[in-house]
């Protein structure tokens, strides 16, 4: 789904989308986009063509637990800020960009086309949204051996690698 930027009229355009999961093109460490992603966007158009998006967007992706390696599902409710500036070729790269808005939050970025692929907005808001470790639960135990146990549980060391061991010493001297 496109939104037309000249067919946006000057100042706030509310915008709602329902898009089905198959329509995004989701390729991310083997993550999975279930169901429909909402997203409400406020387009708040100018004159010189530049364009202020705020919007929410709300969805269900199934992750693996990067602790026990687990396939589970989560829903993500993200907020994003875009500040689309049109591309002009005869700019001088010297020239100052007049900065309306100066927050490291808010994403600029130069449009040469009249549109905006809401897919991709999802896309590039999923993945920015996720965190660095995703995590099943925060008491997530990881990865269990056969009677249910960790391999690595907190005084034991006989499932350590024995390769490990002197930096275990190490790090027992560094404590004292």
């Amino acid at each position: 789904m496109k939104v037309n930027f000249e067919k946006l009229k000057l100042g706030n355009n509310n915008l709602s989308f329902d898009i089905p999961s198959s329509d995004i093109i989701f390729d991310y460490k083997g993550y999975a986009l279930n169901g429909n992603w909402h997203m409400e966007a406020n387009f708040d158009r100018n004159s010189r063509g530049e364009i202020a998006v705020k919007g929410d967007i709300k969805g269900n992706i199934s992750l693996i637990c990067d602790r026990c390696l687990e396939e589970f599902e989560r829903e993500l409710d993200l907020r994003f800020e875009y500040f689309l500036i049109p591309f002009k070729e005869d700019v001088n790269a010297n020239e100052d960009i007049d900065e309306e808005i100066n927050d490291s939050r808010v994403l600029e970025s130069f449009y040469k086309e009249d549109f905006v692929k809401v897919e991709d907005i999802i896309r590039e808001q999923i993945i920015l949204g996720l965190p660095d470790k995703v995590l099943c639960s925060e008491d997530c135990k990881g990865i269990l051996k056969e009677d249910g146990t960790p391999y690595v549980s907190g005084g034991s060391t006989e499932s350590l690698d024995q390769r490990l061991l002197p930096l275990l010493e190490i790090k027992k001297k560094l404590k004292k």
